[in-house]
């Protein structure tokens, strides 16, 4: 499993062996929070699965979309989770 972070365009990946997933992060979440959450991540990507991850990122998530008003994001995750929890 390999967890990217690319600082410039605000988007994470992350690949298991069969499939990748890419979440597209409000812009107020900065570069700083992008890493510590990276950060964070890499510590969960040695013996977490996808959907350990997937929830960690909905927490994340929720505290931002809060503040944004919108859930379209949260949703997203949510309706992943059953897909990636199959494996």
């Amino acid at each position: 499993m390999i967890v990217n972070i690319p600082s410039q365009n605000l988007t994470l990946r992350v690949w298991t062996a069969s499939r990748e997933l890419c979440v597209s992060f409000p812009q107020m979440m900065t570069v700083p929070i992008l890493k510590q959450v990276h950060l964070r991540l890499q510590a969960l990507s040695s013996l977490a699965s996808i959907v350990q991850i997937l929830a960690y990122m909905q927490i994340i998530l929720h505290v931002y979309l809060l503040r944004l008003q919108t859930v379209v994001f949260l949703e997203l995750i949510v309706l992943a989770l059953p897909i990636f929890s199959r494996h």
